[in-house]
């Protein structure tokens, strides 16, 4: 009897070890599955969690370039500097050849002027009824001194011309005594327009005039 009451306990205690086994396999088993299902059925936490995990990333990235945005503005930034820099570049040229033009004119003005008034200097007494000279009465030339001066400086040996093509001369004899000589010329400036120079002539000679009145 005892061995058999042994047995039996014995037995009950191996069936009870076996089915506490099965049990624990079983859910060993069904948390496997669960775990398998529960990847299997939801994407979107996988995908949210990868999405969160790449943004992370992102984050502790550096920036290593210039946005679409940002390139744009520096464009258009340097366009409008080189736009303003250009057109100061074309003013400053511009001037400089109007500078380097009016100064060539006036240049050739004033030489002009000092031109007459020295051959009005020579034009003496002597000069003018000299053999040597223009052998001509003196009284011929005080009947009209300015004209007599102004016939007598037009020749192209004296000062008949200016040397600059965009400059003309206009004579002006009106008072006997007095010859007015105009340079007129266009000026460089688009915003001047036409520009004039005058010198007036006393003739040399003609105070030698009064002594035949």
């Amino acid at each position: 009897m005892p061995r058999i009451g042994q047995s039996v306990i014995y037995k009950k205690g191996k069936i009870k070890t076996i089915k506490e086994a099965k049990n624990q396999a079983k859910t060993c088993i069904q948390a496997i599955h669960s775990l398998t299902d529960a990847r299997t059925a939801h994407p979107a936490i996988m995908k949210h969690h990868l999405h969160q995990q790449r943004k992370r990333v992102l984050k502790k990235a550096p920036s290593t370039g210039f946005t679409l945005i940002e390139t744009l503005v520096a464009g258009v930034v340097v366009a409008a500097v080189m736009t303003a820099v250009g057109r100061l570049g074309v003013s400053a040229m511009a001037t400089g050849r109007n500078q380097s033009s009016r100064s060539a004119i006036e240049a050739a003005i004033n030489d002009h002027i000092q031109l007459l008034q020295m051959q009005d200097s020579y034009l003496t007494k002597d000069a003018i009824t000299s053999e040597s000279g223009l052998d001509t009465a003196l009284e011929t030339a005080c009947n009209a001194p300015s004209t007599f001066l102004k016939n007598h400086l037009q020749k192209e040996n004296i000062t008949g011309s200016i040397n600059h093509p965009k400059v003309n001369m206009d004579w002006n004899d009106t008072n006997p005594y007095l010859l007015k000589v105009t340079y007129n010329f266009e000026a460089p400036e688009a915003s001047i327009g036409l520009e004039q120079r005058i010198t007036e002539l006393n003739p040399n000679f003609s105070s030698q005039c009064y002594d035949l009145q």
